[in-house]
């Protein structure tokens, strides 16, 4: 189960989503873990999704999820669905990926 806790992350901001939300959030404990390599990189995440679909990426969060960090990444596809996927912030692993419209925007590998 969530916990509620949401975490906004700015660097989405500086990597071009229009959309960032969230609260309780202290962006620079995000960056430094990102930098000790204890969480995967949102860029590392956008390239990934960038190679394989195509859209604009709209919004992304992070949650705690008991204790396992997700972050969530939503892309408006070219044909106004959109779609979402999330990751173990951790890891970078794809854990689920969800929306109207996915096989359409399915055209980059």
């Amino acid at each position: 189960m969530r916990s509620g806790l949401t975490i906004a992350v700015l660097a989405a901001l500086a990597l071009g989503a229009s959309a960032v939300r969230g609260d309780d959030v202290d962006h620079e404990d995000l960056r430094r873990a990102v930098e000790r390599n204890e969480l995967v990189s949102l860029r590392s995440l956008f390239d990934w999704i960038e190679a394989r679909y195509e859209g604009r990426i709209i919004e992304v969060e992070i949650d705690d999820d008991d204790d396992m960090l997700i972050y969530e990444v939503e892309m408006l596809t070219p044909k106004g669905n959109k779609i979402e996927f999330e990751f173990n912030a951790r890891s970078g692993a794809l854990m689920s990926l969800s929306g109207r419209g996915l096989s359409d925007t399915r055209d980059r590998e």
